[in-house]
């Protein structure tokens, strides 16, 4: 990380003062930036590409063990932790399914109160018009049976809505 640091910066300040900072020997960077790429590093770079191509091809879903099992499956042998850092490294990441909200089912069978008021909130007199509202509970283990229910008396002359 130092040496790559140090690349980065080589046209910013001179590789001495950099590696005398980061307390590393100038020999030591020299001959790292001449040595080739080690074969691990090559195999990476033909793996993260592999993961790239897997990945485009199913639309951005597939995280690290659906790749991992797409390799298996054409015959290549790595491990499912590699396939996570390559893909971390490379920024690549699964796009999450976004859950549904469920909202009113419109569309059933049960009867259906009539609508009494019709919209005219205006109360002639108090405790002559009342609404309600119910709400579902959501919990980890499914919704609850029983709902909350509030009724709300509307006085003579108050507007809700």
């Amino acid at each position: 990380m130092k040496f790559h640091f140090i690349q980065a910066h080589s046209g910013e300040y001179p590789i001495a003062l950099m590696c005398r900072a980061l307390e590393v020997s100038e020999s030591g960077y020299h001959a790292w930036s001449k040595r080739e790429v080690s074969q691990r590093a090559q195999e990476d770079q033909v793996l993260a590409e592999q993961i790239e191509q897997i990945f485009q091809a199913n639309r951005g879903v597939y995280g690290s063990p659906r790749i991992h099992a797409e390799l298996q499956e054409q015959g290549r042998r790595c491990g499912r932790k590699r396939i996570a850092r390559l893909m971390r490294e490379r920024g690549i990441s699964a796009h999450r399914k976004r859950r549904r909200v469920r909202t009113t089912d419109s569309n059933h069978s049960n009867p259906v109160a009539p609508n009494l008021l019709n919209r005219e909130f205006t109360a002639s007199a108090p405790n002559t018009k009342g609404v309600t509202d119910i709400t579902a509970i959501e919990t980890a283990e499914g919704d609850l049976s029983s709902f909350w229910s509030g009724r709300y008396l509307l006085s003579h002359g108050a507007r809700v809505g």
